[in-house]
């Protein structure tokens, strides 16, 4: 029956590659429509290659699940440069943030490009 359930939760999300990425023994219940906080953890070749394979906004807090981040910690990235998008209604005004998870990769390649390029200066 679980199993199921499952499923049918896979269908109407939309969200297999994503989820069915991750241990079986996650239990969705509790929040049908988001990450797990505990992913296994991935290299950072592997991280690139599920943040590239992800073809849906994500919330500020799926991201943070997904790079074992807490929430603020992706809140204050966004402050400095990080890419992210407002989420704006019919009257202009918006205050939910979704993120493209291929952008974060790009952003997280040149940051950690940065990174090497500072450390190689005399």
């Amino acid at each position: 029956m679980h199993e199921l359930l499952r499923q049918q939760l896979l269908i109407d999300l939309g969200e297999s590659s994503v989820i069915e990425a991750l241990p079986k023994s996650i239990n969705l219940k509790r929040k049908p429509n988001r990450l797990p906080k505990s992913t296994h953890l991935l290299s950072g070749e592997d991280m690139d290659a599920r943040l590239r394979s992800i073809r849906r906004y994500i919330t500020p807090r799926e991201l943070a699940a997904l790079l074992h981040w807490h929430p603020e910690t992706v809140y204050r990235r966004i402050k400095s440069g990080m890419p992210a998008h407002r989420d704006v209604d019919a009257h202009g005004c918006g205050r939910r943030l979704k993120i493209y998870p291929p952008e974060i990769a790009d952003w997280l390649r040149s940051c950690q490009e940065a990174l090497e390029r500072l450390n190689q200066l005399p």
